[in-house]
């Protein structure tokens, strides 16, 4: 099952969030100032493309238009229920933990929408933060290597006696810089 079918399974939940929220905010600040037919160009696809979609998921709809049905949703394996043409004995596992989203308050819409997307901004920050650590923990010491690191001093030492030539032989004339 893949996206056409509405699958979240393989996504991401903090990415799912910055999608729901932070796509729609960037959107809605870019669109603002485009011709109001545009906007409205927009709203009629995007109105069709839903209703499509809702369209492609009805078992009659696809029966008309001689659609293979969608798969049956699956159904947890017992002993009773194997998955397969497998005859033996299905040892049911331990579901994996899915992580949740923040819980939603009685606030409304609104406020619903900023803590979640308070919560997907914090959590990305808190990422991001750990990410650059890790960069920095594995990058410890120079990024010069030995033989520059030895030129630069060659160079430093080689540019403070100029500098004190320079200052003994004359102090108003400048040395060009190599």
């Amino acid at each position: 099952a893949g996206g056409e079918l509405g699958s979240t399974a393989a996504v991401n939940p903090t990415m799912m969030r910055t999608f729901q929220w932070g796509l729609p905010i960037m959107s809605t600040m870019f669109m603002s100032f485009w011709p109001a037919a545009l906007q409205l160009g927009f709203f009629t696809t995007s109105a069709m493309a839903l209703s499509q979609a809702h369209l492609f998921k009805q078992a009659w709809f696809r029966k008309l238009c001689r659609i293979h049905p969608l798969p049956p949703k699956e159904r947890p394996a017992t002993e009773t229920t194997p998955r397969s043409g497998y005859k033996g004995m299905v040892v049911p596992t331990p579901a994996r933990e899915v992580p949740q989203g923040p819980e939603i308050s009685q606030g409304g819409v609104l406020s619903n929408a900023r803590s979640r997307f308070k919560a997907t901004v914090s959590d990305l920050t808190v990422r991001g933060q750990k990410f650059v650590q890790s960069k920095m923990d594995n990058d410890k010491g120079s990024r010069r290597s030995a033989a520059e690191i030895s030129q630069a001093k060659r160079y430093d030492e080689k540019r403070r006696k100029e500098i004190q030539q320079a200052k003994m032989h004359g102090a108003g004339r400048r040395i060009p810089r190599r």
